[in-house]
């Protein structure tokens, strides 16, 4: 890539600073951009002042101040300015909060790769680090995030959050960020937390911040590292408001480890809803759950594309993928045309993976899926055009039918497993 142009970023208010674009480290034909965004506080007008290191420093014991807590609804007008168990009057807070998105058993993968990097800057930057469950105030699940790392945590509980609403979640999100001030808040790249982040950060006068694969932090705050242009060029943004919302692709952070001899502040949050549930009825829920592994979790997965010319081309990766203890995922085209289901999907608009071994089966290779499985450990890819873009990234391509090869790969897989049981 020649030259590095960026756009114009924009997060609530108008770029401050020029881009400035530079080859990214260890990336090849790359390019990182950075930019700083906004010229405002959190309300979005004035003159934003730097955030050094002495501001992010926060007592954990300042969130238990023996203080009635109260609850800020949306329109509150001084809301904005409300103290909470993280602000020192006049001051804002340096904290950092992660929304958790947990199970019936326990906090997924991606919230434990949420906490290891909510832990890392928190020992760069200072602060503390709370995290906020939903619809759930259960003892043993909020004692589990304290063991991972948090100092507090938020059991947001109303008879409307049981499941996704995004009126209801946004409002309820929005009066706790209020509530605790925090600098950054930390949300997975979901679809419900694509959903939730940037709504989040409008209602709160903050930047947000999609799809990130690292967040760093520097003598004059955070920045944060996203893919732009269909992966092939890397922006660090930074931002002149108080408060920035990220969501975090998967894969990107070392899971936090627990430890039960961790202490922490465990408190109870009820919102205000009222008309939030009835501007938005659900009218049906259909989860598209695959069976077995989670795409996130899977260390293989066997994936296809449009060169499988039908659905039924998918039944022969299943098979392939259950030999390897794997997952099966696709490109967008498959999902588009009804050949598998959507949570399948892989990509810049679909799921964010890193296995040690990812077998990509008639699948070109364009920007937007490799954003989501590029930093694979191990690329097979298998096509019968030996021009094919996938190529550039794979370690092993095989250039035929998958008719022949993925048959015979899973013939001799299982003679291996025969040979060599476990």
């Amino acid at each position: 890539m020649g030259r590095g142009r960026s756009r114009s970023g924009r997060a609530s208010a108008q770029p401050t600073q020029q881009a400035r674009a530079a080859p990214c480290a260890g990336e090849e034909g790359a390019m990182r951009i950075h930019r700083r965004v906004g010229n405002g506080t959190g309300d979005g007008a004035g003159k934003a002042s730097p955030r050094g290191k002495s501001d992010m420093t926060r007592r954990v014991s300042d969130f238990d101040d023996g203080q009635a807590k109260r609850v800020i609804p949306d329109s509150d007008p001084a809301s904005s300015a409300a103290s909470g168990p993280w602000l020192a009057p006049g001051r804002r807070s340096g904290g950092i909060l992660v929304i958790a998105e947990t199970t019936a058993r326990g906090p997924v993968r991606l919230t434990l790769e949420l906490f290891g990097l909510a832990l890392r800057l928190k020992a760069e930057a200072g602060g503390a680090l709370a995290a906020a469950t939903f619809a759930s105030d259960e003892a043993a699940l909020n004692s589990e995030l304290i063991a991972l790392g948090a100092d507090a945590v938020y059991g947001v509980t109303h008879p409307g959050l049981e499941a996704y609403h995004s009126e209801a979640w946004v409002s309820a999100a929005t009066q706790l960020c209020r509530r605790v001030s925090p600098a950054l808040v930390l949300v997975g790249h979901t679809a419900p937390g694509m959903d939730l982040a940037p709504r989040l950060a409008f209602r709160i006068g903050g930047a947000a911040a999609m799809g990130c694969t690292d967040v760093a932090w520097n003598d004059d705050g955070f920045r944060f590292t996203r893919p732009c242009h269909g992966g092939n060029v890397r922006e660090v943004l930074s931002f002149a408001t108080d408060t920035v919302v990220a969501t975090l692709r998967p894969g990107y952070a070392e899971p936090a480890a627990y430890d039960e001899a961790r202490r922490g502040h465990i408190e109870r949050f009820t919102p205000a809803l009222g008309s939030e549930l009835e501007r938005v009825t659900v009218v049906q829920r259909r989860d598209e759950k695959p069976e077995g592994l989670r795409l996130e979790d899977a260390d293989v997965i066997v994936a296809g594309g449009r060169g499988l010319n039908g659905p039924e081309g998918f039944r022969v990766l299943e098979e392939l993928a259950g030999e390897l203890g794997g997952a099966v995922g696709a490109s967008r085209v498959p999902c588009d045309l009804g050949w598998c289901p959507r949570a399948w999907q892989i990509g810049l608009t679909g799921r964010t993976v890193q296995p040690s071994l990812y077998i990509a089966v008639g699948i070109s290779g364009a920007g937007h899926h490799m954003a989501g499985c590029g930093n694979a450990k191990t690329i097979v890819a298998v096509n019968t055009d030996p021009n094919a873009a996938i190529y550039r990234d794979a370690r092993f391509g095989i250039v035929g039918d998958y008719q022949q090869f993925v048959p015979a790969l899973l013939a001799a897989v299982r003679t291996l497993r025969a040979e060599h049981p476990k």
